[in-house]
């Protein structure tokens, strides 16, 4: 289960570097559909996030 979670932790780390990657270069990018790509990176973070903090809750029961 630890090892699930460390790789859940780590896509969530990929993920969130990427976004931020996306916000900062969005005033250079001109296609209209970027934002929508970004929110999609949030709202996937997120996700990303509840199941983190979900393994996490299981791991801690179970020990």
């Amino acid at each position: 289960m630890e090892k699930e979670l460390k790789q859940w932790y780590l896509k969530l780390l990929k993920w969130s570097i990427l976004t931020l990657i996306f916000m900062i270069s969005r005033p250079f990018i001109a296609w209209h559909g970027f934002e929508l790509v970004i929110v999609g990176g949030v709202f996937y973070c997120l996700f990303i996030f509840g199941v983190c903090v979900w393994l996490q809750c299981l791991t801690i029961r179970r020990s």
